[in-house]
């Protein structure tokens, strides 16, 4: 549209102002505050990263390579893993911190205690090929207390997408601890298939597919 006078298109503005001010202004609002809200949300999540990378790196430097933990090294790494699983219990590094607390509950044949470790990191992973770690250790603990049908059940809970040799081979030990010799050999079977197609060095499990005359 083509004003004819200056004050014309003043007025012009003025009129459209008065109708659509507002509308522009809550726009402009909400690009601002989602912008602003995604801006503080990512910061967020980036300092939570970083707190909860640090202390998993104190853990680190707590364990080193260590078997087991002295009182005051074990004092240490429980007060850690409290940090981690109060404060960031969904990070994958608490969980990969209840796989260690875990792992030196069960060195010390604290079974039960480890298991219920490894099941509530299970609760909390978000990481699918975790899962599978976690649930695996679960069954091995769960054989380590003769409880062979728990342990099975908890296999057959999981896809083991990427580590079904393993799932097979622990299947295998259980059958034999059954005394269901052809279940084993079938369960070792499978195992040893898969190390064969993958090309992987199983000293272990080619002992047991020799024992069950699979080679």
């Amino acid at each position: 549209m083509v004003y004819d006078t200056e004050q014309e298109q003043i007025e012009a503005i003025k009129n459209w102002w008065s109708r659509w001010g507002n509308a522009v202004i809550g726009g402009v609002l909400i690009f601002v505050v989602g912008y602003f809200g995604v801006f503080f949300y990512n910061d967020q999540q980036a300092k939570k990263y970083a707190a909860a990378s640090d202390l998993y790196q104190q853990v680190l430097r707590v364990v080193a390579d260590k078997t087991t933990l002295t009182t005051d090294e074990q004092a240490r790494f429980d007060a850690l893993f409290a940090d981690l699983s109060d404060q960031h219990a969904k990070s994958t590094y608490t969980t990969y911190t209840a796989m260690l607390q875990a792992r030196f509950q069960a060195d010390a044949e604290n079974y039960s205690t480890a298991r219920e470790t490894l099941v509530w990191a299970l609760e909390q992973n978000t990481d699918d090929a975790l899962d599978r770690v976690i649930t695996l250790r679960i069954a091995r603990l769960q054989v380590a207390e003769g409880e062979l049908d728990a342990a099975l059940a908890t296999l057959d809970s999981m896809s083991a997408e990427g580590q079904q040799m393993a799932f097979d081979e622990l299947r295998g030990d259980i059958y034999q601890a059954k005394g269901d010799a052809d279940a084993a050999r079938n369960a070792y079977q499978s195992a040893w298939t898969i190390a064969q197609q993958q090309g992987l060095t199983a000293p272990l499990l080619q002992a047991k597919a020799e024992r069950f005359g699979l080679l």
